[in-house]
C-alpha cells in the first residue's frame, strides 16, 4: 500500500468528489483515479459509490477511513520524532520577557515604539504577542 493512495483516499472522501480531492492534492484527475483504483484493486472493494454529483463512501470505505487517518497520522508523528532528533523540530514555546529581555531575543525594534519582526531574524519562528499587566503585591 502506498501512502500517496491514503492521501488521495482520504482527500477525496473529505471533498466529495475526485475533481475536488485531485485539486486538493494538485494532481490530475486521472492520476487521482488511478491511485484510487490500484488502493481498491489492493484492498479487494470498491471504496467509493461513483455518483452522478460526486462520491460516497461504501461500507469497505467507511471502515478503511479510521485506518487511513491513522496511517496519516502515524506517518505525520514519525515525521516530527525524526525533525526532533535532527534538531529541527517545532512545538509552543511560552516566554514572559521584560523589555530587556525582549531586545536581546529580537533585537532592536525596526521602528521607534514599535517591537521588532522577530520572523526577518528567525524566519521559522512563529510569535503570538500579549500585553501583560504586573500587579503589586505587598504593602504599597
Amino acid at each position: 500500500m502506498e501512502l500517496d493512495h491514503v492521501e488521495a483516499f482520504l482527500a477525496i472522501a473529505r471533498s466529495g468528489g475526485f475533481a475536488r480531492g485531485s485539486a486538493a492534492l494538485h494532481l490530475s484527475q486521472p492520476a487521482t483515479s488511478r491511485r484510487i483504483q490500484l488502493l481498491e484493486t489492493e484492498l479487494g472493494a470498491p471504496l467509493f459509490d461513483r455518483l452522478a454529483r460526486g462520491v460516497t463512501l461504501t461500507e469497505a470505505g467507511r471502515a478503511f477511513m479510521p485506518h487511513a487517518q491513522a496511517i496519516l497520522a502515524s506517518m505525520r508523528d514519525g515525521i516530527d520524532a525524526v525533525s526532533a532528533v535532527r534538531g529541527t523540530g517545532h512545538g509552543t514555546v511560552t516566554l514572559a520577557l521584560l523589555f530587556g529581555l525582549f531586545v536581546v531575543v529580537y533585537g532592536v525594534p525596526d521602528h521607534p515604539g514599535q517591537p521588532p519582526a522577530p520572523g526577518r531574524r528567525y524566519p521559522a519562528l512563529g510569535t503570538a504577542r500579549r500585553r501583560l499587566t504586573v500587579a503589586r503585591c505587598g504593602p504599597s
